[in-house]
């Protein structure tokens, strides 16, 4: 025999699966009384037995790591595309191999020597190109030995328009 979560008659087990003694107090169980009680033991469950502040703070102290990670950015491959097309666009560049710019557009970012040939993430082995140049190079107009790589082209500059407040850039 069960103790129904309800009522607290005892039962056989039939509804909720087995923690109530009919379908009226399997529906009358989670009321507006109890909604918030229910909540919190199932958010424990699925939550790895974290309560709801318990939640938060872990999301607070994510947020900080992310925010010391942040200041740790030692290359453009380090953040998102969408993060590195915010900084291109703030740094205005032209094309490093044709000088192509148009406001509101930005280029690619192009490896010299592409990872398939253990080439890497690093600025000396990027460059930043126009959508047009890319293709050329990419179908061997273009010699790589030719482009200018983001170590020599913009350096560390980069970082001084990834960090921005108030949508004004700031130096670190």
């Amino acid at each position: 025999m069960k103790t129904c979560e309800n009522c607290g008659s005892d039962h056989e087990g039939k509804y909720g699966s087995g923690r109530f003694c009919s379908t009226k107090c399997s529906r009358g169980f989670s009321t507006k009384a109890k909604r918030s009680e229910i909540n919190e033991k199932v958010s424990k469950k699925l939550g790895g037995g974290l309560t709801k502040q318990q939640r938060i703070q872990q999301n607070i102290d994510f947020k900080h790591a992310a925010f010391i990670r942040e200041n740790e950015v030692i290359s453009l491959k380090d953040l998102s595309s969408r993060t590195v097309s915010k900084i291109l666009l703030r740094m205005k560049l032209p094309c490093s191999c044709c000088g192509w710019y148009v406001e509101g557009a930005v280029g690619d970012i192009h490896h010299i020597v592409e990872r398939k040939n253990d080439g890497t993430d690093d600025h000396s082995n990027l460059t930043y190109i126009c959508p047009n140049c890319h293709r050329m190079v990419h179908s061997g107009l273009i010699n790589p030995q030719n482009l200018i790589n983001l170590e020599d082209y913009i350096g560390d500059e980069w970082k001084n328009y990834y960090y921005v407040k108030n949508g004004k850039i700031f130096d670190k």
